[in-house]
């Protein structure tokens, strides 16, 4: 389950970036 919600995070961290990059531009 740990290994989850990491995942979760870390996907959502990455979606984060991507939308902040994508304003950015």
């Amino acid at each position: 389950m740990g290994t989850d919600v990491s995942g979760l995070l870390a996907n959502t961290i990455s979606t984060y970036s991507n939308c902040k990059r994508s304003r950015l531009a």
